[in-house]
């Protein structure tokens, strides 16, 4: 099963301030929680979806788990 972990931070190895904020099982509720969260309703209404997503995406990494 795989999950998607959403970081407060940039994900960054080197970064000892990473921490998983959420945990999410598809990547649209990731994406979607990370555009809510990081960008303001009135900026990202007038933005693309695929903007949003390839914003969004560094802060959320998919995991397999068992």
């Amino acid at each position: 099963m795989k999950v998607y972990l959403v970081y407060n931070y940039t994900k960054d190895a080197d970064d000892i301030n990473n921490v998983i904020d959420k945990i999410f099982d598809t990547k649209r509720k990731a994406y979607d929680y990370v555009i809510k969260k990081y960008y303001s309703e009135k900026f990202y209404q007038n933005m693309r979806t695929d903007w949003l997503d390839n914003n969004a995406s560094e802060f959320v990494e998919e995991k397999e788990v068992e």
